[in-house]
């Protein structure tokens, strides 16, 4: 069970795409992995990784308000082994990892996929789940 206090970061686990990557996260995550959860919001993500065991995450996001909401929900689980970074997707990062999980808008998720191999393992796997936003007129 997670422990959630959404404050001023988007993510509850409530909304489709959330439960959509966590499911895959479960799937994917039958051994130890490098992580990062990039638009981490409230952390979901992240905890659920380190819920599942993973040791090795990195939770970013460009808002000061979610990085500070996703650390308070981590001490929340009881959770030490997440690092948390602001900054805009993984600008910056120079590591690589063997999971990048990302539930962020769509049309950021369209520029971030441009460089998504740089930041990958190998081996490595994108978990991405988009958010529309442009409004469909019906009639």
């Amino acid at each position: 069970m997670i422990k959630l206090n959404s404050g001023l970061g988007f993510g509850t686990g409530e909304h489709l795409t959330t439960q959509l990557a966590l499911l895959a996260m479960e799937r994917y995550l039958t051994r130890p992995v490098k992580l990062a959860d990039v638009g981490t919001g409230s952390g979901i993500l992240a905890i659920a990784a380190a819920k599942m065991g993973q040791t090795d995450i990195l939770a970013t996001d460009i808002s000061s308000q979610a990085i500070e909401a996703a650390r308070e929900n981590a001490t929340l689980n009881q959770l030490t082994t997440i690092r948390f970074q602001q900054g805009n997707l993984l600008e910056g990062v120079s590591e690589k990892f063997d999971l990048i999980c990302a539930n962020i808008l769509a049309e950021i998720l369209q520029e971030f996929s441009e460089n998504l191999a740089s930041y990958l393992t190998e081996n490595g796997v994108a978990i991405l789940s988009g958010i529309e936003t442009r409004a469909t007129q019906l009639g």
